[in-house]
């Protein structure tokens, strides 16, 4: 079965999983907690492949940015959720893991034009309001 939903699969949602599996040789990949962001991203992928498709194809935006916004977007929300907190708003080892992996893709993203530094400083600080509110 998984043959046939590799051949049939969209061409946009190939595209982003081939930049998703392509962030495996950048920094991105030096962070703890960037094969479970990776799964976790691929599995969303997978499921929700006709917003993805229309992401890229109606949307207009770039495979890269897709894959890199889903895990700044996992990330962001492992962090707002409180879990990987050692008590309210002191980030544990793995919160302080997907802080970086959510640091470095929005610099990716910032580098490559997908974004602007104002939006990725404006993304940061409500993530640090929102790790300061959780816990």
């Amino acid at each position: 079965m998984e043959m046939f939903s590799k051949l049939f699969r969209p061409k946009a949602v190939a595209d982003v999983l081939f930049c998703l599996d392509h962030l495996d040789v950048t920094p991105l990949a030096d962070t703890d907690c960037y094969g479970e962001i990776k799964n976790r991203a691929r599995q969303a992928i997978m499921s929700k492949q006709e917003t993805v498709r229309k992401a890229v194809t109606v949307d207009g935006q770039p495979p890269l940015h897709v894959a890199l916004n889903l895990i700044v977007n996992l990330c962001g929300g492992d962090l707002a959720s409180g879990n990987y907190h050692t008590y309210r708003g002191v980030l544990g080892m793995r919160g302080a893991a997907r802080r970086t992996l959510f640091q470095r893709a929005q610099s990716m993203m910032v580098e490559r034009g997908l974004i602007d530094q104002e939006d990725a400083d404006e993304g940061l600080s409500f993530l640090v309001e929102q790790i300061r509110e959780a816990g």
